[in-house]
């Protein structure tokens, strides 16, 4: 069995581009930054030492919006989606029960956004990929039951591996 690794979300690579952002600023001459003392004052003034450098490397590293941060699904890198495991107690031959189970707990429209859907390698569950813009309800659904099969994941678990397209 493979492991699949999901894609980094956004806020991993905005964590490695400001400490790679880091190391370059570390490596600057003196004599160069020192022409930036009057505006860095002034900066560091008006937004806090700790605001005034979190601002700068969010202009460096291009991370200046917020739509730059929406998660990504773990199955297909999809924007502004998460990814649910569903878990059961008994072996799936198919995804019958997990659809059934989607329909008992979330609006239908949340169940018609749903993507991508995999079986686990166990056969004991599935994942997929589930809009953001459902995640309330999602959340409700998951507190009114403590015994709730749904749950989001931040790594994928080993899935039935699909056959290959006769490459």
């Amino acid at each position: 069995s493979v492991k699949r690794i999901g894609s980094p979300q956004p806020v991993d690579l905005l964590k490695a581009t400001a400490r790679d952002a880091f190391e370059k600023l570390e490596s600057i001459d003196t004599k160069i930054t020192e022409n930036f003392n009057e505006v860095a004052e002034e900066l560091i003034e008006s937004l806090g030492a700790k605001g005034a450098v979190s601002a700068a490397l969010a202009q460096i590293t291009g991370f200046t919006d917020l739509k730059a941060l929406l998660p990504r699904s773990l199955l297909q890198c999809a924007e502004g989606f998460i990814t649910i495991q569903f878990d059961s107690n008994q072996e799936l031959y198919g995804m019958g029960l997990v659809w059934n189970a989607l329909r008992r707990v979330l609006p239908a429209e949340a169940v018609e956004g749903v993507r991508g859907m995999q079986l686990l390698a166990d056969g004991k569950g599935a994942v997929f990929d589930f809009d953001m813009k459902f995640k309330k309800s999602f959340d409700e659904a998951v507190e009114a039951d403590k015994n709730c099969p749904f749950r989001a994941i931040s790594e994928l678990p080993e899935l039935v591996q699909k056959p290959s397209r006769g490459v």
